[in-house]
């Protein structure tokens, strides 16, 4: 997801207000230092789940900035964060067990009804891939999920839906040490039953299994 899109109104407040929700309920300001040490993972909120490689100075200008030196496998890309903007960025530590298991609650929701023009819906979407709060994200999966298993939905449509999808595997497989194919299968495992419904014949449910990774 290139380029940043501002939400406005409603979705852009409520992106927000749990935007800081999220960082204040995990004390991110507190767990920035350790979330910064070298080989620790961090999310970025483009990019995705990264690794920190160091701190670097450097100067700037008059100024002398510490540097984040941060990796993204995924990606093959290298960028560098100043360490005083982080927070601003969106850079975080990764989730806890307990946000990702309501990201899983979120993923067996009903699905929005899709209302007004794609023109005006694209952009709500984007915004809440990149809001850094993976339920946001979730909800972005569970409304275009259809868009992963189906070819009647646009071009668009399946490009922020595997945007939505990478972002929340990506953090899956690192919160949980499980590859990112582990991951992927897990999310739309529990998409797919949600979509099918109540699981009756008692025998369990993917998605039971798909929560399970995050125990």
């Amino acid at each position: 997801m290139h380029g940043s899109t501002r939400p406005a109104g409603r979705l852009g407040k409520r992106v927000a207000d749990m935007k800081v929700e999220h960082l204040g309920r995990e004390g991110r300001d507190a767990n920035l230092a350790m979330a910064f040490a070298p080989g620790e993972p961090v999310v970025h909120p483009v990019h995705g789940v990264g690794r920190v490689e160091g701190l670097h100075e450097e100067a700037i200008g008059s100024e002398r900035l510490v540097l984040i030196c941060l990796s993204f496998e995924a990606a093959r890309l290298r960028l560098k964060v100043p360490r005083d903007k982080a927070a601003r960025v969106g850079l975080r530590p990764l989730s806890t067990p307990q946000v990702m298991e309501q990201v899983m609650a979120v993923l067996r929701g009903r699905p929005r009804a899709s209302r007004g023009a794609w023109i005006r819906r694209g952009p709500e979407y984007e915004a809440k891939v990149t809001s850094g709060d993976p339920r946001l994200v979730a909800e972005v999966l569970r409304d275009l999920g259809a868009a992963l298993m189906g070819p009647e939905s646009s071009f668009s449509e399946q490009k922020i839906a595997k945007a939505a999808l990478d972002q929340l595997a990506g953090e899956l497989a690192a919160l949980t040490g499980s590859d990112r194919a582990a991951a992927v299968a897990s999310i739309l495992a529990v998409l797919a039953e949600a979509k099918a419904g109540p699981d009756r014949s008692g025998g369990g449910s993917t998605g039971a299994r798909g929560a399970a990774i995050v125990a």
